[in-house]
């Protein structure tokens, strides 16, 4: 028998003068009634996944195909070219090189790699004259980034170091010197499931290390991409 989904009649939200009830928000919360629900349904499931005949075969065909090398699409800034390298099972880094057949064989500037697996560069941004790159990082897969800015001249931190960032790649503005990004405030319950409050974007000033408004909507649900 399927494990019981029960129904919360209590969630319902007002979108758009529509009432729209969602009744199994609650699933969305790591909470102890998540968990057993979960462990229901894998205890319902997992042995007859586990009896599929083909399951091994499937497994190592899939398995084969997500640890294929890959590269992307380099950007190109003040006469160098950056891109992602992911060599399989890892990470994917973040190379350079000054032309497009010295890619493969390309400089790592920012490998996460290394550690347990949890850490990941999910966005990078060189500036015109490629002499800075902001990048964003992500702990254990959450939507939440730190903004990090890096020295290409001598792959040096320099320090900068935003949290509660999200969604947008860092955007250098014209100059070099002064990048927007979208953040919210620093929660105050459980970061990773609570309700984010409004955002707005801001412009980080590397010669001040000072972020200011940059442009907040005036509805609340309004983001740009």
């Amino acid at each position: 028998m399927y494990p019981a989904a029960r129904r919360d009649e209590t969630v319902v939200d007002d979108i758009g003068g529509h009432t729209v009830a969602d009744p199994y928000r609650w699933l969305e919360n790591a909470s102890p009634d998540t968990e057993a629900f979960v462990e229901a349904q894998n205890a319902l499931s997992r042995p007859n996944l586990d009896a599929l005949p083909n399951r091994s075969a499937f497994e190592r065909i899939l398995h084969g195909v997500l640890s294929e090398p890959t590269r992307t699409c380099p950007v190109q800034r003040g006469g160098w070219l950056f891109a992602w390298h992911n060599d399989g099972d890892d990470q994917p880094r973040v190379v350079r090189a000054r032309s497009f057949e010295e890619l493969e064989t390309a400089e790592t500037i920012l490998d996460p790699n290394g550690g347990d697996g949890t850490t990941a560069i999910v966005q990078f941004a060189p500036n015109d004259d490629a002499s800075l790159l902001a990048y964003a990082i992500s702990e254990a897969g959450s939507d939440w980034h730190t903004i990090r800015v890096l020295d290409l001249a001598s792959l040096d931190d320099t320090g900068v170091e935003i949290r509660w960032a999200k969604w947008n790649m860092p955007t250098w503005l014209p100059g070099g010197r002064r990048f927007t990004y979208w953040a919210y405030p620093e929660p105050t319950g459980n970061a990773l499931t609570d309700e984010n409050a409004a955002g707005a974007m801001y412009a980080f000033d590397m010669d001040s290390r000072r972020s200011e408004l940059y442009w907040q909507p005036d509805d609340p649900r309004t983001m740009p991409y």
